[in-house]
């Protein structure tokens, strides 16, 4: 076995040399632990380790992409949970007419923008996903957005009914009526507040604002 075979942790203010994967650097001046991988179609690089940190630890991140499960960020009573600078947000892009009847799937993403023209009133029918109900996604207490952007022509539609898993759900809309035509030759944003307020059961806040 030669010297090198086995893998070393290495306490340095630069990258060290003569590496093999798995092994671990610690860098003082940033108090920074990183690992030699093999990442996915980048290749061997270092990678910062991050571990659970106890109350009042601050952990400073780079690009950071999480995939599956749920992160939680807890506030207390004189600070807020998350500040953020800037944040950007997936809008999903229909290039064809929502159909007669369409159902959301609000994991996908929560704002849905159809750039052709809308050529058919519709119903929509809220849910997780494909494989799962908005009920099992949500829990009681929390509430959810969806953003339904409509590009209409010389004549508009609106949704006429909505469904949250499969269930008829009444909005209660801004203004205390519920909009009944579509405009015209403009962008109907139809805005969507969805809260749990027990098992299956579902409180809708929505509005129509026209933009043109």
């Amino acid at each position: 076995m030669s010297a090198d075979s086995y893998q070393k942790f290495v306490t340095s203010t630069t990258p060290p040399t003569n590496i093999q994967v798995g092994d671990s650097w610690f860098n003082p001046s940033t108090n920074r632990t990183y690992q030699f991988v093999n990442v996915s179609g980048q290749g061997l690089q270092w990678v910062e380790q991050v571990t659970s940190a106890g109350s009042g630890t601050s952990i400073t991140l780079g690009n950071v992409t999480v995939t599956g499960g749920t992160g939680s960020f807890s506030g207390s009573s004189s600070n807020l949970s998350v500040t953020l600078n800037n944040i950007g947000e997936t809008v999903g892009l229909s290039a064809v007419a929502l159909p007669g009847y369409f159902t959301y799937e609000l994991t996908k993403q929560t704002i849905l923008y159809a750039t052709a023209n809308t050529a058919s009133t519709m119903v929509i029918n809220f849910v997780g996903s494909s494989s799962s109900s908005l009920n099992n996604v949500m829990s009681i207490g929390q509430s959810i957005s969806a953003v339904l952007m409509l590009t209409q022509g010389s004549t508009g539609y609106l949704p006429t009914a909505y469904y949250i898993d499969g269930v008829a759900v009444t909005p209660k809309w801004q203004g205390g009526t519920a909009p009944s035509t579509g405009s015209t030759t403009a962008i109907d944003v139809l805005s969507y507040t969805i809260i749990k307020t027990a098992n299956a059961t579902f409180t809708v806040l929505g509005s129509q604002t026209k933009f043109s």
